[in-house]
């Protein structure tokens, strides 16, 4: 009887060894890379988990690093890709290999005037700026000061035409 009582004893140690050998750590590191659908690896991938909100990214060959618990789940995000979702699981032997699709965008036609439009707005605005420029006190002599060389047309390198404005104040500028 003592016999079959220390062989059950044995036997439940056993067990409860190789069931505690074989129980999946609270957590673990999950590393792999992330590669477009054609094997490409994704530099500056972010992968979000969705327990702690911890973001971490890939570098330049695509790869990542991170400390999961079992069953979280991780929101891989790129700019040019579309976001997938992925369960992790422990990758003790093999890196994970995660491959996203590119994302397709929709772009709003662009309506282009012709040439003829085009030129009519450019002659309208230089328009405006002619008779902007007429307007300022650069034409008006009795407004300039200190001009250092007046451009002549008869003068064959008339050189640049300094200008120096002095701002006009008003009388209710000066009160303040």
């Amino acid at each position: 009887m003592r016999k079959i009582i220390y062989l059950f004893i044995l036997l439940f140690v056993s067990c409860s060894v190789s069931f505690a050998q074989t129980e999946m750590p609270k957590t673990f590191i999950y590393d792999g890379y992330v590669l477009s659908q054609d094997s490409v690896p994704l530099e500056g991938a972010f992968l979000i988990n969705y327990r702690t909100s911890k973001i971490i990214a890939t570098d330049h060959s695509g790869y990542f690093k991170t400390t999961v618990e079992a069953g979280d789940s991780l929101m891989v995000n790129h700019v040019s890709m579309t976001p997938q979702v992925v369960q992790v699981v422990p990758t003790y032997i093999h890196k994970a290999h995660i491959y996203v699709s590119y994302r397709t965008y929709m772009i709003n036609p662009i309506t282009s005037y012709d040439e003829e439009k085009q030129r009519s707005n450019l002659d309208q605005s230089m328009n405006q700026l002619n008779q902007d420029i007429k307007e300022q006190i650069l034409i008006d002599p009795t407004k300039r000061t200190g001009n250092d060389n007046t451009y002549d047309e008869n003068v064959q390198n008339p050189g640049a035409t300094i200008i120096r404005v002095t701002p006009r104040v008003s009388k209710k500028d000066k009160k303040d």
